[in-house]
Order: structure tokens, then sequence, then C-alpha cells
């Protein structure tokens, strides 16, 4: 029996085989791409709120001490102070086991709110002159005339991100 196939029409085996393999390996390789710009997104998303909190915190405190503020006392973590706007003192703290940022409106009330979270450190210096570099104190004095604060806050991906602002002390 001779058969002649002179006409072959359709796909082998193998042939299919290899196509879905083929396929299979450029769907997952595009899938992967996917998944890193999704990442990539999601990173620079907690990112940038993370700035927006620092930016926040930073403007409160740098407007909380330089409006009409006259500051009591000051350590390397806290500072208390009082201003024309309002009655009693103020304190601005950090709450290392919290992680948080505190202001005070009224010390006497312990009336507390969140200036930020994901706090990592917390700093304030005071340093005495504005014209001649000095060492910074971790404590304030009536001497000192500008306060330095630095902010690091937690960010995406298990990153630290330090913030550092200068607060110039009226007379």
């Amino acid at each position: 029996m001779n058969y002649k196939h002179q006409n072959k029409h359709g796909f082998t085996l193998v042939e299919i085989i290899a196509s879905l393999f083929i396929i299979g390996m450029i769907a997952s390789i595009a899938g992967m791409g996917i998944v890193q710009l999704a990442n990539g997104f999601i990173f620079s998303k907690q990112n940038a709120e993370t700035v927006q909190k620092a930016q926040l915190a930073m403007s409160r405190l740098v407007k909380e001490l330089t409006s009409d503020t006259t500051l009591s006392s000051g350590t390397s973590v806290a500072i208390i102070f009082t201003n024309s706007r309002s009655t009693g003192s103020h304190q601005i703290r950090w709450d290392s086991a919290a992680k948080q940022l505190l202001f005070d409106e009224n010390t006497a009330a312990s009336d507390e709110v969140i200036l930020t979270d994901d706090v990592n450190a917390f700093d304030l210096k005071y340093y005495d002159s504005y014209s001649t570099p000095s060492s910074p104190s971790t404590s304030y004095s009536a001497a000192s005339s500008i306060i330095e604060i630095t902010l690091e806050l937690d960010g995406a991906g298990d990153t630290s991100t330090t913030f550092t602002d200068r607060v110039f002390l009226r007379d």
C-alpha cells in the first residue's frame, strides 16, 4: 500500500507543545515586568507619603517655634514654649516607644495630638550664635538663637529618610 500525502494539513503534537512553551515563557516574562512596575509604583507612593508627612510635621514645628514664641525649656527630644496666640505652655516631644512625634496644646491638661508617626529619631540641637559656628548643645539656654530640628521617618521598603531644618529664634 502506497499512501501519498501530497497536502499535509494541521499541526503535529510537537509543534503545538513548542508553541505553547514559547507563549508561556513570553507571558511569564511579561508578568514579571508588570509585577515590577506595580511594586515600583507602590514604593514611590509610600515614599511620597513619607515625605509629605515629614513636610507637614516640620512646617508645623517651624511655625510653632517662630511665631511670637518664648521658649521655657528644651532637651534633645522635647521642647516647652509659650506663644502669643494661645494661653498656657505647649510641648513638642518624641515618644520613642510609640515612634510618634507629639504636640501638647496645653501641658496642664495633657491633650496631646500626634504630629506624625513612624518616627525613628527626633533630635533638637541648640546653637548660641547666628554668625559664628559653635558646637551645638542638647539643652536650651537663654543664649540659644538657633534650633536645629532633625526628624527621621520610616519609609517604604524598610528605609529611613532624614529631614533637617533650622529655626532662627526672634529676640
